[in-house]
């Protein structure tokens, strides 16, 4: 059986998750449409078949400019 202060805690990180699954991470706020994302995917695997992005070890030596 839970106890009180344990229903409590599942009823907070209940909140948390939906409020995190219906926050907006798209760069300008709006929302993207399911197009929009598909045409995002699709312009970053044409960079990334460029070579057009960062290595691990590329962001590692940025980060210690910072």
């Amino acid at each position: 059986m839970i106890d009180r202060g344990d229903a409590d805690l599942l009823r907070i990180l209940l909140d948390i998750a939906k409020e995190l699954s219906a926050e907006d991470f798209s760069t300008n706020g709006f929302r993207i449409s399911k197009d929009e994302l598909i045409e995002r995917v699709r312009l970053a695997k044409f960079r990334i078949n460029a070579g057009n992005f960062l290595t691990m070890e590329d962001l590692e030596e940025e980060i210690k400019k910072w």
